[in-house]
């Protein structure tokens, strides 16, 4: 599993989850052959690059980006978007082993069972508990999930692979809220400034980018 110049597969999975869609904007806009031919390249790279990370989020996250790009680009390319994504998918599972093992695991009893004794599964329980502890204002920022609560071992914290139950844990259904609200803008104000857009690159690009932010998010 590659991961570049970061600690963690899914730490480079994200960040190219949110590259990859803003590089396919930045390719559409794009009316200069050689820079297209550069895009087009990057994109290739940087797909094959989230491929090998082999992270199953990492690759729900960009093909999720992407189906937000066709939706804000040409709705009318939804459907053929999506049946592509589902062929890349099934070509994938059947040419790429490594690929097909990695999602069928996680649907298998063994991944489930690993998963409660001390992976995802036990760790999401775990903080699902504390919010119901701490519904309204939470345990405090730094207390539960992340770097700081791990690095002081604090509150017998565990690492927390879910920013929105960090979120509830450590700021409450107040924090949880707030969170939820500044993601809503920030989807509804971009949403409302691609339709006000009249040149096709600067709306490509900004398409680009809520598709990033979307799949990031």
């Amino acid at each position: 599993r590659v991961f570049s110049i970061f600690t963690t597969p899914n730490m480079l999975a994200g960040y190219l989850s949110l590259l990859i869609p803003i590089s396919v904007g930045l390719f559409i806009a794009e009316k200069n052959k050689p820079r297209k031919v550069y895009y087009a390249a990057a994109i290739a790279i940087m797909g094959m690059c989230l491929l090998f990370t082999m992270a199953r989020q990492g690759w729900i996250a960009c093909c999720i980006s992407m189906i937000v790009y066709v939706w804000f680009k040409n709705k009318k390319l939804l459907l053929p978007a999506v049946l592509g994504i589902v062929a890349l998918l099934v070509f994938c599972m059947i040419f790429l082993p490594s690929v097909s093992s990695r999602i069928l695991y996680l649907l298998s009893p063994d991944y489930i069972a690993s998963s409660m004794k001390g992976g995802r599964v036990l760790r999401w329980t775990q903080a699902i508990e504390l919010f119901g502890q701490h519904f309204w204002t939470g345990m405090g920022l730094g207390q539960f999930g992340g770097s700081v609560a791990l690095s002081h071992k604090l509150n017998n914290s565990v690492s927390l692979d879910n920013y929105y139950l960090k979120t509830a844990v450590e700021m409450g259904i107040f924090g949880l809220t707030a969170l939820l609200m500044l993601t809503y803008n920030l989807i509804a104000w971009c949403s409302r400034a691609i339709a006000k857009m009249q040149e096709s690159a600067h709306r490509d690009w900004v398409i680009g980018i809520l598709a990033g932010l979307v799949g990031v998010i």
